[in-house]
């Protein structure tokens, strides 16, 4: 598996210094590695960041996606009842 960007280069190297990976390893990275790679890899762009509750409309629209129309959404905090079986 190539290195994705220097900064996960120098990581690896920084664990082969504690011991924790070897050379034998490096080695096989670096020869998958294409020459020119970024300084770092750049974050994907998201819709919304962890932690952020989605908002009414957000949840009623994944709702109705998974659950079909006609269910209803339940309260904050309570999740989806499902009937026993």
């Amino acid at each position: 598996m190539p290195f994705q960007s220097k900064a996960q280069r120098r990581k690896f190297y920084a664990l082969k210094r504690k011991g924790k990976i070897t050379q034998r390893q490096i080695d096989e990275w670096e020869n998958k590695t294409p020459k020119s790679i970024p300084e770092r890899k750049k974050m994907r762009d998201m819709k919304r960041r962890a932690g952020k509750p989605r908002t009414e409309a957000e949840r009623t629209a994944r709702h109705k996606k998974i659950h079909g129309k006609n269910s209803k959404v339940p309260k904050r905090g309570t999740g989806l009842r499902r009937k026993p079986r």
